[in-house]
């Protein structure tokens, strides 16, 4: 009988561990870290309401491409789903408390939240209009998930 409750103890305390290490690690806020290819996921609207994020293109993913020297770019496809606009093509600053900018109106003046291995979101200050990519004017934060 102690056995029985010994090898239950182990297998109860070995399931518990292992359903921590299943949730995912927020990472620093670093140009290393924000490397790579993010696709636009949903925007948080100005009253909580998550909205999927829907671009003009319907075969093609709007998407961002930061690199570790502290480029942006990115994807906004036109409904021809060939050519894309590229609303913050440039260099980006990361400053203190996961403050972010670059001159596209997309990172100006945002902050970074929730960086993980598979994604990361902006969040403004204010609520902002994202007309030149999606009909949102009140977009309090835009969710990005790894491409």
């Amino acid at each position: 009988m102690k056995k029985l409750i010994l090898l239950l103890s182990i297998v109860l305390l070995a399931s518990c561990s292992k359903s921590d290490d299943d949730s995912p690690k927020t990472l620093p806020l670093t140009y290393q870290n924000l490397a790579g290819k993010w696709n636009f996921k949903s925007v948080i609207k100005a009253d909580g309401t998550v909205v999927p994020f829907v671009g003009r293109c319907s075969t093609q993913i709007d998407y961002i491409e930061a690199f570790s020297y502290g480029r942006l770019d990115t994807y906004n496809f036109y409904a021809d789903c060939v050519s894309a606009d590229n609303n913050g093509t440039g260099t980006y600053y990361i400053f203190p408390d996961n403050l972010i900018s670059s001159g596209g109106p997309i990172f100006s003046d945002s902050k970074v939240t929730n960086l993980t291995a598979n994604g990361f979101t902006i969040e403004y200050a204010t609520p902002k209009g994202l007309g030149f990519i999606i009909d949102i004017n009140d977009a309090k934060a835009i969710v990005f998930e790894k491409r």
